[in-house]
């Protein structure tokens, strides 16, 4: 069994220290057994020091402020707290044995404070300030790991900024040396006549307990609930831009916002009305937000826990919180008030095994690491009481000082601040995966989401609304105002001939034997149109069309729509057997075809063959006037066959006035360098 006492020896007692351990002369310095978050930390920063492991908080302070009493009581706090005279070293037990950590616990410290006067300048070039100092380095063998920064704004106005390495120090510990500070500031900076309450343990304590705990049958019992609970469980997959990169930052950003005074009185009846915590109906609100978003049923929220109920860790210093891993099911069937008791029942299941250090339970379960993604959590929840963050000095008044250190080692987190008449929320994000404007997204929702859950939450969870009004008028109104104009009674053919009376000397198609302008295919297409009048081409006939890609293809197109038909393309390439079945099933009047690819097509009883090369003397001699109109917009323009792929072709049957509608769009939509190429790359038997 490992005990306090056991594990403190003097390091002039252990074995001599491997290369690169600086000796601590002139002071008598301690070691101890890391606990499992001190061992994650310490390997995270050894194969990465740029590891984010930061902790901070602030304060602004308004009032005369005494210098030299709050640097007495920064350094009552290290002659208090082992923790923050704490560095780690390696060293070696016993001969042939691998080196291990261990912490250093000096019997003297300092906590420095750096003075920085940054008079007259804006709250942002604050934050600039406070995320360089987030960002320095601590050297775990060197120390101290705990440093402040007092900002001066004027004589009447400060702000304090503490930060230290997660290694000795955690959210809590930072709430906790904060409140401290200000009871011996008031003191005069005296640790002796402050009114504090007694360390009943030091972190190396906590530790040693740790330790023992881990060795025990109940901490066996916890980790099989939690390999029971956790195995298989999925990833959280947000809609993101996730970047291709395989080393994942934790360059991080935040977005705040505030549930109102009337919303945040009906979740705290709702709570008491389901006999629930108001953690508890936040965190499911989240959970449903995420659901939805993600498109997931089974989704895995970190509850962040500070893990200080019992009286003697009421006031320690260190790595002591925790992370709850909760694995909810949110099946869409369940109404909202079904879900939050489930969810109470879990946490409060879960709390049970609280115990258990995340560290301990990640190497207990095996849990796959990756430089790419938080290992089992990716996201995360907390919930704090703004009674609990008030700090009191006599002639100063002291208010929590918001900072965004750009910094966030989960993908994406919601801290929720419970003030006496509203709530705020505060989404933190990992900026190399999320944009802001998602997470705005994700916040504005997530208001909605409550708004409905006090409403009525008996609702199923699948039917609660997250759309704004905002949204629900783009996506309901808005984006349905689809009604475009377009030529109205015009046929597929006359939109054709305005542009000869445009332009009917210019350009309008060419092959490598021959061009015409739009003059020439006006006349050759109104002839052409004539002939199969002739023919019983009337409104609506069916005009097969076999020829290869030339001039003579667009006039063969024109003129059976000018004669009234409607044209069925037959790909000259297309197997006999298909060309056979096109024919047969449209019963084609006239096929207009050449003598060369004649021979591939069926003859059929019940159609004639038109050879536009063997005709072309006939034709010219038909009249050039342009016949009048038997097609109406609502006619048929042409039949496409699909492939045949998934059973037998089908003709799909195109009105003219779809086709003028899909052309009027495409001008307005692209360019002319957008629709040049439109024509080469597109083939007849192919409809947009």
């Amino acid at each position: 069994m490992v005990t306090s006492s056991k594990i403190r020896e003097t390091v002039s007692e252990m074995p001599p220290r491997i290369p690169g351990e600086v000796s601590r002369s002139g002071a008598s310095v301690t070691s101890t057994d890391l606990s499992p978050a001190q061992e994650r930390l310490w390997f995270l920063t050894q194969i990465n020091p740029d590891t984010a492991a930061t902790v901070a908080r602030a304060v602004s302070l308004s009032g005369p402020l005494n210098r030299d009493v709050l640097e007495r009581g920064l350094q009552s706090l290290v002659n208090r707290h082992e923790s923050l005279r704490t560095t780690f070293a390696t060293t070696q037990l016993y001969a042939g044995i691998d080196s291990k950590p261990v912490q250093l616990v000096a019997d003297s410290g300092s906590f420095p404070l750096d003075l920085v006067d940054i008079s007259g300048t804006l709250e942002s070039e604050v934050q600039v300030i406070t995320r360089e100092r987030l960002r320095h380095k601590f050297d775990l063998s060197l120390g101290p790991l705990v440093r402040a920064t007092l900002m001066r704004v004027n004589e009447q106005f400060h702000i304090l900024l503490v930060t230290a390495h997660r290694i000795i120090a955690d959210e809590e510990s930072l709430k906790i040396l904060m409140r401290e500070l200000w009871q011996v500031y008031a003191a005069r900076g005296e640790l002796e006549t402050a009114e504090l309450s007694s360390t009943l343990i030091q972190y190396a304590d906590f530790a040693a307990d740790q330790l023992n705990w881990l060795q025990t049958q109940a901490a066996a019992n916890s980790i099989d609930y939690w390999r029971r609970s956790l195995t298989g469980a999925p990833f959280v997959e947000l809609p993101g831009d996730r970047t291709s990169s395989s080393v994942q930052t934790a360059t991080g950003a935040n977005i705040s916002s505030v549930v109102d005074q009337t919303l945040t009185p009906k979740l705290r009846a709702l709570a008491d009305r389901e006999e629930v915590t108001l953690r508890t109906v936040l965190l499911a609100a989240f959970t449903i937000l995420l659901s939805r978003y993600s498109r997931q049923e089974e989704i895995v929220v970190g509850l962040q826990l500070t893990n200080r109920d019992q009286e003697r860790l009421h006031n320690l210093v260190g790595p002591v919180s925790n992370l709850l891993p909760l694995r909810i099911d949110l099946s869409p069937r369940d109404s909202f008030a079904r879900l939050l008791h489930r969810l109470a029942v879990l946490v409060l299941e879960s709390g049970k095994h609280a115990s258990v250090p995340f560290e301990k339970l990640l190497h207990e379960l095996n849990v796959e690491r990756s430089l790419s993604r938080p290992p089992l959590v990716q996201v995360t929840f907390d919930f704090k009481d703004a009674k609990d963050a008030r700090f009191h000095a006599t002639g100063l008044d002291i208010e929590d000082f918001p900072i965004d250190g750009g910094i966030n080692n989960f993908e994406i987190t919601l801290d929720v601040v419970s003030c006496s008449d509203h709530l705020e929320c505060r989404f933190g994000y990992n900026e190399q995966l999320y944009k802001e404007t998602l997470i705005e997204r994700l916040q504005a929702h997530f208001q909605v989401l409550l708004d409905a859950i006090v409403q009525d939450p008996s609702r199923k969870i699948s039917e609660l609304p997250l759309l704004t009004d905002l949204e629900r008028e783009q996506m309901l109104v808005e984006w349905n105002q689809t009604a475009v104009t377009y030529p109205q009674g015009q046929c597929l053919h006359e939109l054709f001939e305005a542009q000869v009376e445009r332009t009917p000397q210019a350009l309008a198609v060419a092959d490598e034997k021959q061009q015409l302008s739009y003059a020439d295919v006006e006349r050759r297409a109104n002839q052409l149109a004539w002939r199969l009048r002739r023919e019983g081409v009337g409104c609506e006939s069916l005009v097969a069309v076999c020829l290869e890609r030339s001039v003579d293809l667009v006039v063969a197109l024109l003129g059976i729509l000018k004669a009234g038909g409607a044209y069925v393309p037959l790909d000259p390439s297309y197997p006999e057997s298909r060309l056979r079945f096109m024919l047969e099933d449209t019963q084609a009047a006239v096929v207009l075809t050449e003598q060369h690819l004649a021979m591939r097509l069926p003859v059929l009883g019940n159609s004639k063959q038109l050879w536009l090369d063997a005709e072309k003397e006939q034709l010219v001699q038909e009249s050039s006037e342009r016949p009048e109109r038997l097609s109406q917009p609502e006619s048929l323009g042409y039949v496409i066959y699909t492939s045949g792929s998934t059973g037998r072709p089908k003709g799909v049957a195109i009105e003219q006035r779809s086709t003028v509608a899909l052309l009027q769009w495409a001008q307005e939509v692209f360019g002319p360098a957008d629709l040049k190429a439109v024509l080469a790359s597109t083939s007849i038997c192919f409809d947009l």
